[in-house]
């Protein structure tokens, strides 16, 4: 962390302003990046979404394993993670799977369809991560949500 003090003194002495600026660097990988443009669904999120939803941001991990089917931000919400998130939220266990089925349903999360409690962030609208990484994310999210599409 750097700080930095910027004291304005006019002539006579006087103190005229006095501020201190803080520089804290994150890595991208604990930066979360929020994309709002044709995301309307976020801002009608009710309070235990908007809650668990900045839970699944911060406690996400983003994964590059080119093995996976669906590389990114993942949260495996296994019962010490959703411990962690009854106590940081103030959500009951219930509340926090049926929000869950919300946020999927929404398209702020998607559901692993092999793995059982693992989630990610929609990489359209949140990423963790260098932003090279989410154009290739998402080009890949795309394109599979396509290839479910065609093979209704």
């Amino acid at each position: 962390m750097i700080e930095k003090e910027h004291v304005k003194i006019d002539e006579n002495g006087e103190l005229i302003s006095a501020d201190i600026v803080t520089l804290k660097r994150v890595s991208p990988e604990e930066f979360c990046q929020i994309y709002l443009k044709n995301n309307d669904v976020f801002f009608r999120l009710n309070k235990a979404e908007s809650n668990l939803l900045g839970f699944c941001w911060y406690y996400s991990v983003y994964y590059t394993d080119v093995k996976m089917e669906c590389p990114g931000n993942q949260i495996v919400f296994n019962k010490q993670i959703r411990e962690i998130a009854k106590d940081k939220t103030g959500l009951s266990e219930g509340t926090i799977r049926n929000t869950l089925v919300s946020l999927v349903e929404k398209e702020m999360l998607l559901k692993d369809d092999k793995f059982r409690g693992v989630y990610y962030l929609n990489p359209r609208f949140f990423f963790k991560g260098r932003i090279g990484d989410r154009t290739k994310l998402i080009k890949q999210v795309v394109n599979y949500e396509i290839l479910n599409n065609d093979n209704k």
